[in-house]
């Protein structure tokens, strides 16, 4: 503890801290100054990153790893002079100052907590995201997060360079970038220029966190700055990342003037991210920089298009309870492929079906209610037809998957679309069919298989984003009575709930072995509490 502490409980000296001659305690002061980290930001006063953007936070350093390289960061150091509010106000803050918006320095212990409960669980799901080192409260109630990634670099960090042409800067950190990588295992072999090699795996990685949050019904504000998001397409901030249950594709979050992308229109932006990315390549190679446009049918922009898409059809065959190493043979084959993409569209349908109810506010945004649990349907279908042996009728089918939010006016509208609800069926029963003559098993035993393995996958009482903030504000209200190990007990229960993988194993080992029956007993109160979270923001 006192290890950690002295490693990472730290604050900046910062500007304002020198001109105003602050008195410091010598003996405090650590022998090397640490790094904040300038990168383009849109909502930034400065359109060309000179004075953004870790307003907030240092990076400390790198752990180096028998197999990789972590960078660490820390968050809640201190206000720097590249927050927004030095843009705006001219001027430099103390470290904890709260005289105007984005001016603050500090972080809260439950934004770290949330973060690290939300990043392990994505986390275990196999979803890219920078994870939660530890979380340090001080004595004013304020808390230092400290994160650790193998590479923390944003497309951000590019694009800065790149609109203040400075090319020397953007291909050394290029060039950086890549032998981190070959470090870290993660960059191929390059036969060819490493930087149109570069510009392939960006364009795969970014095709493919696009499609992953799509599927998962994963809210992240993504836009064509970079600045939120990591150069491997992984997560880099809770603050306004979303975990619905049901597709609501029209929700929209709301920071201050600036309102958010939404689910479906993240695609586009993560192909803006890959297009930047070609004229920074086109950059490298020639020397002279074209306009941002020329790169519109750019070959990186086809590449993300079929990398989007299939990866969007492995994430459907996941949720209807296939295993990993049966999935692209199963894309393979022609035939199946098309069958897929038809169950995929016919499945969107109802997905993406709203209540008559019109757009409306909510606490952090604007959005129009999503009305059925598709996750319910492909929970229940194996079961149902195991059971039956026929297809749900109209009515069966929307009393299954029907939310809170559907009204007697909804639910009566998608009764009558009986066709639809049929042709779902049939068309997810050919792929199983395709599945058994492929893999010499009977329907009933797959159906079986199917039945146990999307009970975990589809979990019914699936922790959305609202259940995790809630079940953070109880942790952070208990956590005073609990142990150091019954408080990482508690969280590693937490998760260990949430994987929605049927592969996975805790790897918390002791910590379960030392649950005491408080942990026990807010565990279960926690399992109770979020269904009544599961279709909720």
């Amino acid at each position: 503890e006192n290890v950690l502490l002295d490693m990472f409980s730290l604050q900046i000296l910062n500007e304002f801290d020198v001109l105003n001659k602050v008195q410091i305690d010598q003996s405090l002061l650590k022998k090397n100054p640490y790094m904040a980290t300038r990168y383009l930001q849109s909502a930034h006063p400065s359109k060309h990153g000179k004075t953004s953007d870790d307003g907030r936070s240092i990076w400390n350093g790198f752990f180096k790893a028998r197999r990789a390289l972590w960078d660490i960061t820390s968050s809640g150091t201190g206000a720097t002079y590249l927050n927004p509010a030095t843009s705006k106000e001219k001027r430099f803050f103390q470290a904890d100052s709260r005289d105007v918006s984005y001016g603050f320095g500090r972080a809260v212990v439950s934004e770290g907590i949330r973060a690290a409960l939300f990043s392990e669980m994505l986390h275990k799901r196999g979803i890219r995201t920078e994870r939660t080192l530890a979380i340090i409260q001080t004595e004013n109630g304020s808390a230092v997060n400290v994160r650790a990634g193998k590479n923390l670099l944003r497309p951000a960090h590019f694009f800065g360079f790149l609109k203040r042409n400075e090319h020397q800067s953007l291909k050394d950190l290029a060039d950086y970038y890549i032998e981190r990588e070959q470090v870290n295992g993660n960059f191929p072999d390059v036969a060819e220029d490493k930087y149109t090699t570069l510009l392939s795996v960006i364009s795969k990685r970014f095709a493919r966190a696009a499609a992953v949050f799509e599927s998962e019904y994963l809210f992240y504000w993504m836009d064509w700055d970079g600045d939120n998001i990591l150069m491997d397409g992984g997560i880099i901030d809770y603050g306004s990342v979303r975990q619905f249950g049901l597709f609501h594709h029209h929700y929209h979050y709301i920071d201050g003037e600036k309102m958010s992308t939404s689910i479906t229109e993240q695609k586009n932006k993560a192909k803006q991210i890959v297009q930047t990315f070609a004229q920074i390549i086109d950059y490298l190679q020639t020397g002279n920089k074209k306009a941002k446009k020329h790169f519109k049918s750019h070959w990186s922009q086809d590449l993300f298009e079929q990398v989007f898409q299939v990866v969007f059809m492995q994430q459907t065959l996941r949720k209807i309870g296939f295993e990993e190493f049966h999935i692209n043979t199963m894309l393979a084959d022609v035939v199946c492929y098309d069958e897929v993409q038809n169950f995929q569209q016919q499945l969107r349908y109802f997905e993406k079906a709203v209540a008559a109810r019109k757009e409306h506010a909510v606490a952090d945004g604007i959005m129009r209610d999503a009305i059925f649990c598709m996750r319910d349907f492909l929970r229940e279908f194996p079961a149902f037809y195991l059971q039956h042996e026929r297809f749900m009728s109209a009515p069966e089918f929307i009393s299954m998957v029907s939310s809170d939010y559907a009204s007697q006016i909804d639910r009566a509208k998608y009764r009558r679309q009986s066709k639809r609800i049929e042709n779902l069926q049939k068309t997810y029963l050919k792929i199983l069919e395709f599945y058994c003559d492929g893999f010499q098993i009977t329907l009933p035993k797959l159906l079986g298989t199917l039945k146990s393995r999307v009970a975990i996958i589809n979990q019914e009482d699936k922790l959305t984003g609202h259940g995790i903030s809630h079940l953070t504000d109880i942790i952070v209200k208990e956590k005073s009575r609990l142990s150091n190990d019954e408080l990482h007990s508690l969280i590693a229960g937490v998760i260990d709930d949430n994987t929605l993988n049927p592969e996975y194993t805790s790897d918390y080992g002791d910590f379960h072995v030392k649950r005491s029956a408080d942990v026990d007993k807010l565990l279960d109160w926690g399992r109770k509490k979020r269904d009544k979270f599961r279709q909720t923001i």
